[in-house]
């Protein structure tokens, strides 16, 4: 299960990295041109979206590889899940049906991940013990 939540993770985060980089760092026309709903919102509105597609992968890494509040995994892919349904309301109110898979995949991944990090198979942190002052 350890081996399919981290496959699940990595292939979600590539996608969300590759995807916030290009919503943030290319210039908004190029943007536009690749994805077509980017065209009817504002550059400011679509470098947002890339921020938070960049923080949602880094949070599906991050956290089980440092062992630093691992369960943020989980909480990360619930917040992923929930930007897919956004994405997907988005993409059926503009008749983009063809993007929508791409949604529905990391829907699915992020609430299998959601489910294997918070309650199947959670990433052990190790454990921190104070040091005496």
């Amino acid at each position: 299960m350890k081996a399919l939540l981290w496959t699940l993770q990595i292939t979600v985060a590539v996608i969300l990295l590759v995807s916030g980089y290009t919503k943030l760092f290319l210039p908004h026309e190029q943007v536009a041109e690749a994805a077509e709903w980017t065209g009817a919102y504002t550059e400011v509105f679509v470098r947002y979206i890339g921020m938070i597609d960049i923080l949602g992968g880094l949070g599906l890494i991050l956290p089980g590889l440092l062992g630093i509040y691992p369960r943020i995994t989980g909480y990360t892919a619930i917040g992923i899940a929930v930007l897919m349904i956004a994405a997907m309301v988005l993409h059926i109110d503009r008749y983009e049906f063809g993007a929508i898979w791409v949604n529905i995949f990391i829907l699915i991944a992020s609430g299998v991940i959601a489910y294997g990090r918070l309650w199947h198979a959670p990433t052990s942190a190790p454990r921190r013990h104070a040091t005496p002052l």
